[in-house]
C-alpha cells in the first residue's frame, strides 16, 4: 500500500536514494505516432577522471544504443550524451525556491516548492517546478514534479530535445529488478500552486519590456526599448537575453543583444547581474534590499542608499531605495550630486542599465512605461510617487473591445494597422511582437 505524506516542517536532508544504480530502467511512451523508448544504466566508465555509469536508449524492439554518461551529487543528477565533452543536469531535488534550473533536455523549470514527502514509511526529496512561459509555447504553471532517487516524473528528462522530453509519458521505472511503478506513478500528490516569493516583483521575466524616452545634452529626444527574450547559459547558470532597439547608437531599428540579466533572491537580498554583450562576467546592476549607507559603484560616480521604503503601485508591494549619487568630474559642480530612486522589478529612474547616472552630464532617460504579460505595472512618474497611481492599463484587454488585430505600442496607445507599422515592439490583441 502506498503511503505518501508530507513531513511538515523538516529541512531535506543527505539523498538516501541513490539514481545511479547498475540496472536501473525507465520506460515511456510516445502516443503520437506510438513508440516505447527505454534508458537502462549499465556499466560503468571514466569521463574526465570522474566515475560515472553508462545509460543505454532504446526504441521499440531496436539496438540499445549508447545515450551517455550519468552521475550524482548530493540530490543532483547528470549526464554527458555520447560525442559530447559538457556535463549537464538532468534533474534537481535540493531544497532550493524560485531558482531557475536549465535541464539537459533543454527545459528551463522554476521550483516553487520544496519538501520531503513520506513514501511507504521512507522519506524521499520532493520539488515542484513550473514550466516558464517561453518554452516553446509550454502553458504556464504547467508542473513538473521531481522525486530523489527517480528524477522528472512529468517530462523525459533523459531525453537531449525540449519537444521529444514534454511528449513522452512515463510508463514505468525499476531498479534491482524490481518494479517501483506504484511509488513513482501514484506520487500524485501536489501542493497547491501558490506564487513564488517575489514572483509579482520580479525584475527578470520572460517578455518583460520597458520602453524609455531619451534626450541628450543638446535636447533632442529618441525612444528607445528593451525587452527579455530566451535564456543563455553564462558561466554554468541561467541567464535571460536581454535585447534594445536603440537606433542613434546602433544605427538600425533591429533588436540588438545588449546582454543578459539573471536574479537572485534569498532571505537576505534581492540582487540581479548583468553580463554585457561580449563579456563573461557578471557585475552587479541592482541590489533591492541594500541597508543605510551601502555605497555603489558605477563607472566614475558611486551611488549611496539614502532611505529605504515600500511603495504599492497599481497593486503591487515593491521596496523602493532613495540613492544619492557623486559624480567624480561633474562639470557643473551645483549637480555633483543628484538624488534618484531604485525600485525593486523595475531599475533605476535614470534608466534600466545606467542604475546610478542621476546627474545630467549626458543622457537623460525617462521611464515611459514597463511591461508585463501586456500590461502596464510602471511609469516614470511611480518612482517618486506615494504609491497611490492608478489601475494600469491592460493593453491585452484594450485591444480585445475593438477590431481584431488591433495594434498598441507599449504606453497601449492604438497604432495603424499591421501592415503600416514602422520596426519596433508591439502589442497585438494583447501579446507582444517584434515588428523587424
Amino acid at each position: 500500500m502506498l503511503v505518501l505524506a508530507m513531513l511538515a516542517g523538516q529541512q531535506l536532508q543527505a539523498k538516501k536514494h541513490p539514481f545511479v544504480m547498475e540496472g536501473k530502467k525507465w520506460v515511456y511512451i510516445n502516443e503520437h505516432p506510438y513508440k516505447r523508448i527505454t534508458y537502462l544504466i549499465k556499466g560503468d566508465t571514466l569521463i574526465n577522471e570522474a566515475y560515472c555509469m553508462k545509460m543505454f536508449r532504446s526504441v521499440d524492439d531496436g539496438e540499445s544504443v549508447y545515450h551517455g554518461a550519468v552521475s550524482e551529487e548530493g540530490a543532483k543528477a547528470y549526464i554527458v550524451f555520447a560525442n559530447e565533452t559538457e556535463k549537464k543536469m538532468i534533474y534537481d531535488c535540493s531544497e532550493h525556491i524560485d531558482d531557475l534550473v536549465k535541464l539537459a533536455c533543454g527545459l528551463t523549470l522554476e521550483a516553487y516548492t520544496s519538501m520531503r514527502v513520506e513514501i511507504d514509511g521512507e522519506p524521499y526529496n520532493f520539488t515542484c517546478y513550473y514550466y516558464l512561459p517561453n518554452n516553446d509555447g509550454v502553458i504556464p504553471l504547467e508542473v513538473n514534479r521531481c522525486l530523489e532517487g527517480f528524477g522528472c516524473l512529468d517530462i523525459d528528462f533523459l531525453s537531449k530535445d525540449p519537444k521529444e522530453a514534454r511528449s513522452h509519458i512515463l510508463q514505468s521505472c525499476s531498479e534491482n529488478g524490481t518494479d517501483m511503478s506504484e511509488i513513482v506513478l501514484n506520487c500524485d500528490w501536489l501542493p497547491e500552486y501558490v506564487e513564488p516569493t517575489g514572483q509579482k516583483t520580479s525584475m527578470v521575466k520572460e517578455g518583460k519590456a520597458w520602453n524609455y524616452r531619451a534626450e541628450d545634452s543638446f535636447g533632442d529626444g529618441y525612444d528607445i526599448q528593451f525587452f527579455i527574450e530566451g535564456d543563455t547559459l553564462i558561466g554554468g547558470e541561467a541567464y535571460k537575453k536581454l535585447y534594445t532597439i536603440d537606433e542613434p547608437r546602433y544605427n538600425t531599428t533591429e533588436p540588438v543583444y545588449c546582454g543578459a540579466l539573471r536574479e537572485e533572491r534569498t532571505e537576505e537580498s534581492i540582487a540581479v547581474d548583468f553580463v554585457r554583450a561580449g563579456h563573461e562576467n557578471p557585475e552587479m546592476l541592482y541590489n533591492f534590499s541594500p541597508l543605510l549607507g551601502d555605497k555603489y559603484y558605477y563607472g566614475e560616480s558611486y551611488g549611496t542608499v539614502a532611505d529605504l521604503d515600500e511603495i504599492e503601485v497599481r497593486g503591487v508591494k515593491r521596496n523602493r531605495i532613495k540613492v544619492v549619487a557623486t559624480g567624480a568630474e561633474s562639470p557643473w559642480p551645483e549637480e555633483e550630486d543628484a538624488t534618484g530612486y531604485w525600485v525593486e522589478g523595475i531599475g533605476s529612474s535614470a534608466g534600466l542599465l545606467t542604475p546610478i547616472d542621476f546627474l545630467t552630464t549626458g543622457h537623460a532617460y525617462t521611464l515611459q512605461s514597463c511591461i508585463e504579460d501586456g500590461q502596464i505595472v510602471f511609469t516614470g512618474a511611480d518612482f517618486a510617487g506615494s504609491g497611490n497611481a492608478p489601475t494600469g492599463v491592460n493593453v491585452g484587454e484594450m485591444a480585445s473591445k475593438k477590431e481584431s488585430n488591433q495594434v498598441c505600442d507599449l504606453q497601449g496607445r492604438k497604432m495603424a494597422g499591421p501592415s503600416r507599422l514602422s520596426r519596433g515592439v508591439y502589442v497585438v490583441n494583447g501579446k507582444k511582437y517584434v515588428v523587424r
